[in-house]
């Protein structure tokens, strides 16, 4: 029986052999020709093993070997998933109606569905600025001045409800208590320090810079101090020409 397990063992690895049998050489995992292992077979960062380039996915754009296709598949399965759906049907109803408006409103036009995100969750909070309503499907984001084009620093969440009162009122500022205005407006202030790192934004502030009025230069009293000797010699002339009226 030992032996003849010995010669079923070497025949096994006469068959594994790629000399012998070329069709072996499918199967190997491990290249017979240490070249070739050092030309295709790279290390994945992620699981620490060095795997042919196969195992990899590479574009033509890359320039460092990243994880190997195994590894991206077990990220995408735990990774959490990001659903913008919401988030781009609230931007295609804010699109239509600044296009209603018909006045070059175009910075709607510029950001895209994670920005309308972040004014919704970070800015606004995911409520309305005047119930607390969080129901994101009630939710719309309307111009604060409906004089001025959209923009993240010139918009309040609200319901549909009361946006639709909102776009009825010439001057928000009026119509809200300050309390109320100063909260809206500390808002507008973080938007603007945020959504100005955007290329096209920064050309849309640089532009309402440039049209903002100057403002007057004012009036200004200089009081010149004069020396003491001075103020009596004038005190003199004044008192010696009232002695010539009289």
């Amino acid at each position: 029986m030992g032996l003849r397990k010995r010669i079923a063992t070497l025949f096994l690895q006469y068959c594994k052999t790629p000399l012998f049998n070329p069709e072996a050489a499918k199967h190997i995992k491990v290249p017979q020709d240490p070249s070739v292992l050092r030309t295709n077979v790279y290390y994945c960062r992620s699981c620490c093993q060095y795997l042919p380039s196969t195992d990899f996915e590479l574009s033509t754009k890359s320039h460092v070997i990243g994880h190997c296709r195994q590894c991206k598949e077990l990220d995408n399965k735990a990774r959490a998933r990001e659903d913008y759906t919401l988030y781009r049907a609230m931007l295609k109803t804010i699109r239509k109606t600044e296009e209603n408006y018909q006045d070059d409103s175009h910075i709607i036009f510029i950001i895209q569905e994670s920005d309308v995100r972040y004014l919704i969750e970070n800015i606004w909070a995911g409520q309305s600025a005047v119930s607390g309503e969080k129901d994101l499907f009630e939710l719309i984001l309307v111009r604060w001045n409906i004089t001025e084009h959209w923009s993240p620093w010139n918009c309040i969440l609200l319901t549909t409800d009361e946006a639709r009162a909102h776009v009825k009122l010439d001057d928000p500022e009026k119509a809200y208590s300050s309390q109320f205005t100063d909260k809206i407006r500390q808002r507008h202030i973080l938007a603007r320090n945020y959504f100005t790192q955007i290329p096209g934004m920064m050309e849309e502030m640089s532009t309402k810079v440039k049209e903002l009025p100057l403002p007057r230069p004012k009036e200004r009293i200089i009081v010149v101090r004069q020396h003491p000797q001075e103020q009596q010699q004038q005190q003199l002339a004044v008192d010696s020409n009232q002695d010539m009226h009289y």
